[in-house]
């Protein structure tokens, strides 16, 4: 090679690897203090969590609209936002304990996006989902995943899925999302601390996204990941109290989505016992919920388990 081309080829990767730093510089990350773990609990009443819901609202909007902060910083240097750039500047998560529990966590994100991009995948792993099957890593070309991202409006997980997850897709060598990965590094480190010798159950919602229903549904799912005598309640009465001929038609609706038939009782009693708000997030088994919502209740109540309801009327259901 020739001087000149040395020369010439010097000053190519010189110039290549400033560009290269300057756009890693500028590069959008996600920040520790977007990601927040509050020791307080919250109570399961539609005051407690609305007035959360309003605060977290108020303070990403308040960040996002300040001349000196992030959000305009990034558009003052770049002259534009992309919508992956926008997602992460405004994404933000509060976990607090729900109080009357010992394990159960709400996990309150901004956006729906939010919310998905980190737990949908560890959803997915956990319970399933149409044309997936449970106890897979989801590779990033299922349909099902993107419609999930968009779609979904609130989840409910096992800590240790969650973290099985995270494990077994980098053992896969399949890269976390940005959102995964901090919320491994800032929430599940500081829960699976708290919970070395027992599970923990994680309920993410979101704000623009929220709906009672919809909280009060993922309630009722932790109540029986999380309390054996609920379960047995539940089990009971999917046994006993429901006909053959309902049971069958019920795994029909349900069996393109949720794939064991564990999970499909624990949906008929999260569908049945979700508030009843003018437009609820799915009414899947409306034609049940009379039949069997009142019967169910007496059965809860009996044995002195607590109910997913959350109303004005119920100051506190745990």
């Amino acid at each position: 090679m020739c001087l000149e081309m040395k020369f010439l080829t010097v000053i190519f990767l010189s110039v290549f690897f400033s560009l290269l730093a300057q756009s890693e510089s500028k590069e959008v990350k996600l920040l520790s203090s977007q990601l927040n773990f509050i020791d307080q609990p919250v109570e399961l009443n539609e005051e407690s969590i609305g007035a959360w819901v309003s605060q977290l609202k108020v303070h990403v909007n308040t960040s996002m609209l300040d001349p000196q902060g992030r959000m305009q910083s990034v558009l003052t240097e770049k002259g534009k936002l992309t919508d992956e750039e926008a997602h992460l500047i405004s994404y933000y998560v509060e976990v607090k304990p729900l109080q009357g529990t010992k394990r159960v966590y709400l996990a309150l994100f901004y956006s729906r996006q939010h919310m998905n991009k980190t737990l949908i995948k560890s959803s997915l792993y956990q319970d399933g989902g149409l044309n997936f099957e449970a106890g897979n890593v989801p590779k990033g070309n299922e349909l099902f995943l993107y419609e999930s991202i968009i779609a979904a409006r609130g989840l409910n997980l096992r800590g240790s899925k969650i973290t099985a997850m995270f494990t077994e897709s980098q053992r896969q060598g399949r890269l976390l999302y940005k959102e995964e990965q901090a919320f491994k590094e800032n929430i599940l480190s500081n829960l699976n601390a708290r919970h070395t010798n027992e599970d923990y159950f994680i309920i993410g919602f979101n704000v623009t996204g929220f709906s009672l229903d919809t909280l009060g549904h993922e309630v009722a799912h932790s109540l029986y990941d999380t309390l054996p005598g609920y379960r047995n309640v539940i089990n009971n009465f999917w046994m006993n109290k429901v006909s053959e001929v309902d049971k069958e038609v019920i795994r029909q609706r349900l069996s393109g989505i949720y794939s064991t038939e564990e999970v499909i009782i624990d949906e008929f009693q999260a569908y049945l016992l979700q508030p009843k708000v003018p437009a609820p997030q799915s009414e899947m088994l409306h034609d049940f919920v009379g039949k069997y919502m009142s019967a169910l209740i007496v059965d809860l109540k009996a044995n002195n388990l607590p109910l997913p309801i959350i109303a004005k009327s119920c100051n506190s259901v745990l």
